[in-house]
């Protein structure tokens, strides 16, 4: 790149921030003027250095990895195609029995109970650390008691559509019930002319802008690559070769990596191989959320013992509107919600923390059949029909684009 390259580069990510924190413009128009910038920019690219675009999307492909990926994939061939058929039932809990015909009956009974166990003893520990911290804080016994019990119930809540439709099951019936929920009030709104408080939706994640800047980054770069190696492992296990691997920009905005299979090969490949490679990413980020949240309470309760603490607690206002307030005591305040005098702690908590939920977040949200997700191509792999598939990814794109609207009212 020559001097005028990167003048554009960091101009125009530039005039993004300011952009978004500007207080005088519309949603709207922000988000117009940026994408139409942000387009004009990869057009720029594009042109001069060649590079392919896709609707805006600049691909950079190189043999980043390629090596490691390939050595990987063999050597750790069996490993590696377990834990995609595992977590294929963590994904889809038993609507994916009927289909995994490559494992015997029993096998795959098996595998599947395995898997719901394994699911069901995280999420039994996950309140019991939470109770061995809350009582560190000072909480009184009783107290502490119902939280648990309470946390008890909700976890047996929660698994029981787990255990019949999986993270990538829930997550749809999750958008499908929100987006519900925006098309009653978006009626009470403008129909009944009822004042209502709509969430905020779905929108970007931008460092800096709606999660700290080094640390947001630092999560977004192990979030990319623990997903897209992943595809490359099983890609490499199942024998498939990998053409390039690389970043995706939207002008100057990094959105995205990739690690490139043989389309052909992949084309002719059976559902089992299918299935496992494109499971691979998801299954990697959610795999990912649960050692990062297992690392956070670790050090949270390291640095509670060694370090002093302030404590926040949750205030909610009058329009719905929530804030942070400082709290005498640490009864009853939640984790994330407290700070501590060394910053090297309070760094790599804030790291372990959004690289713990956005990996989970994201590995659920990617599992959606959405066209260019994984969710639609597993989908594809599993049910041949295309007027089925269609009609169910259109749909649930839909939904998906209700939840943005929010953000602009």
């Amino acid at each position: 790149m020559d001097l005028i390259d990167i003048i554009i580069f960091v101009g125009s990510l530039s005039l993004m921030y300011y952009l978004l924190g500007y207080p005088g413009v519309s949603n709207i128009v922000k988000t117009v003027v940026i994408i139409v910038e942000m387009w004009l920019v990869s057009k720029y690219y594009s042109r001069k250095y060649l590079i392919q675009s896709e609707l805006g999307m600049l691909m950079i492909r190189g043999k980043y990895f390629i090596d490691f990926i390939d050595r990987m994939g063999r050597d750790y061939s069996h490993i590696f195609k377990l834990w995609a058929d595992t977590m294929l039932f963590l994904s889809f809990g038993a609507l994916v029995l009927p289909f995994m015909y490559w494992r015997p009956r029993l096998q795959r009974i098996g595998l599947y109970l395995l898997s719901m166990a394994f699911l069901l003893l995280v999420m039994l520990i996950y309140p019991l650390a939470i109770s061995v911290v809350v009582s560190a804080l000072g909480s009184s016994l009783p107290a502490q008691q119902a939280t648990t019990s309470s946390s008890f119930t909700t976890i047996f809540i929660i698994f029981i559509p787990l255990f019949v439709l999986g993270f990538g099951g829930s997550a749809l019936v999750s958008l499908y019930a929100a987006a519900i929920n925006v098309i009653y009030n978006l009626y009470a709104l403008f129909v009944l002319g009822e004042k209502v408080i709509m969430a905020s939706g779905i929108s970007l994640i931008l460092p800096g802008i709606n999660i700290p800047f080094l640390e947001g980054t630092i999560s977004l770069i192990i979030l990319l690559l623990v997903h897209e190696i992943s595809h490359g492992f099983l890609s490499r296990s199942e024998r498939i070769s990998l053409n390039s691997t690389g970043i995706v920009l939207f002008g100057s905005l990094p959105v995205g990596a990739f690690v490139e299979p043989s389309d052909k090969e992949l084309e002719r490949a059976s559902p089992m191989i299918k299935s496992r490679i494109l499971v691979a990413g998801s299954a990697a980020n959610i795999t990912c959320g649960f050692i990062f949240g297992i690392l956070y309470l670790l050090v949270f309760y390291y640095g509670f013992l060694n370090f002093s603490h302030i404590c926040f607690a949750q205030s909610q206002a009058s329009n719905g509107a929530i804030s942070l307030v400082e709290s005498k005591t640490c009864d009853n305040v939640l984790l994330p919600f407290m700070k501590f005098d060394n910053p090297y702690i309070s760094f790599l908590l804030s790291v372990l923390g959004l690289t713990a939920g956005l990996n989970f977040a994201i590995g659920m949200i990617n599992l959606i059949p959405i066209p260019l997700f994984d969710g639609h191509h597993i989908l594809r792999a599993f049910v041949h029909n295309k007027e089925i598939v269609d009609f169910i990814s259109y749909a649930t794109l839909a939904c998906f684009i209700l939840l943005i609207i929010p953000g602009f009212l």
